[in-house]
Order: C-alpha cells, then sequence, then structure tokens
C-alpha cells in the first residue's frame, strides 16, 4: 500500500523552510490541479516559492526575482507506521 503524505506535513517543512531562507512573512498558499484532481500545493513568500506535487516526495523551493533558480529540494519524509 502506497503512503500518502500528510498535509500538515508538507505545510511545516514549507514553513520551516522558509525560515531558514530567511524569510518570515505571511505564506500564500495555492492548491493546484491537475486534469481537475489535487495535484499538490504551491506556497509564495517574501520573493520564494514552494511546490510539492502530490506524486513527488519532495518539495521544490525557487526564487521568484532570480528568474526561478532553484535554491533547495526538501525530501519529505515518510510518516511511520503507528504501532
Amino acid at each position: 500500500m502506497e503512503e500518502k503524505k500528510q498535509p500538515n506535513s508538507v505545510h511545516e517543512l514549507v514553513a520551516k523552510t522558509f525560515s531558514e531562507l530567511g524569510v518570515t512573512g505571511p505564506v500564500i498558499h495555492t492548491i493546484l490541479l491537475r486534469d481537475c484532481r489535487f495535484g499538490g500545493d504551491k506556497f509564495r513568500c517574501e520573493g520564494l516559492q514552494a511546490v510539492w506535487a502530490a506524486d513527488s516526495d519532495s518539495i521544490e523551493f525557487y526564487s521568484e526575482e532570480e528568474k526561478m533558480k532553484l535554491l533547495k529540494t526538501v525530501v519529505i519524509p515518510a510518516e511511520e507506521a503507528a504501532a
């Protein structure tokens, strides 16, 4: 059975990584659709953008001001099975 990523873990990783990259402003969250179905999330904050595709195990962080230069990729850890 394929494990689904928990939405809260994605949001928490985005907030943590934005903070590590030095941005602390409000985060704008956009839900991405692919063929009228959930496709992932996009987050924007102070000139940075993070994109998570639902079929991916990583979140990519870009600088909007530097022609979408990839700054960092964060792998989403697999959730531990409940004991």
